[in-house]
């Protein structure tokens, strides 16, 4: 499953996994959702993504809007 958000700024998200259980898939985006709607810097985006643990495999992939070179998969 791939999915997509974007903020106007300072980041945007994608989001690619593969749903072990449907129990699984819906973890993996309350987390998303929980970022994209909550958090307005990409450091702390990046820190919530790469801290939490998840019960899924899941590729973030993760890019900052004021520099360049912001960003992480």
């Amino acid at each position: 499953m791939v999915s997509v958000g974007v903020r106007k700024e300072p980041f945007s998200l994608y989001l690619l996994y593969r749903a072990i259980e449907e129990t699984n898939a819906s973890l993996v985006t309350f987390l998303t959702r929980e970022v994209l709607e909550n958090l307005n810097t990409y450091t702390s985006a990046f820190n919530a993504l790469s801290n939490t643990n998840l019960i899924t495999v899941v590729y973030y992939i993760l890019a900052g809007t004021q520099n360049p070179f912001s960003g992480f998969v």
